[in-house]
């Protein structure tokens, strides 16, 4: 079952990149196109199939606070990344826009608090 969660991370990270990375550069499109209905179908796809996969695997409280800290790192990386390289966003994620920064801060607040509870079971 692991293998399973595992996989469903990758996937969701995986199409999380490509939206972020057509938004960034509409040029893509012409390169490499995937229809945006078959990325949101994908991406939907994801969310139904881990209500199933994690229904059934019961996640740590050290595992679902690594996987929080990877996603949060991991997004906020990848808009920097992509706006170092001449992005520039379509749909006004980027690092300029304050409720990006909002949800940040919500997100680190919610990581420390996780992390709190996590010190104060041991």
């Amino acid at each position: 079952m692991k293998k399973i969660n595992a996989l469903y991370e990758i996937a969701t990270l995986l199409v999380i990149t490509i939206l972020l990375a057509y938004d960034y550069f509409p040029a893509l499109y012409s390169i490499f196109y995937l229809p945006k209905p078959w990325m949101f179908f994908a991406l939907a796809a994801i969310l139904i199939i881990s209500f199933f996969v994690n229904r059934r695997y019961e996640e740590s409280a050290k595992q679902l606070l690594i996987r929080h800290v990877v996603v949060l790192v991991y997004s906020l990386l990848l808009l920097s990344i992509f706006t170092l390289i001449g992005g520039s966003s379509q749909v006004g994620i980027s690092l300029d826009n304050p409720a990006l920064w909002i949800v940040v801060v919500i997100g680190i607040l919610q990581i420390n608090r996780q992390r709190k509870k996590l010190n104060d079971q041991r």
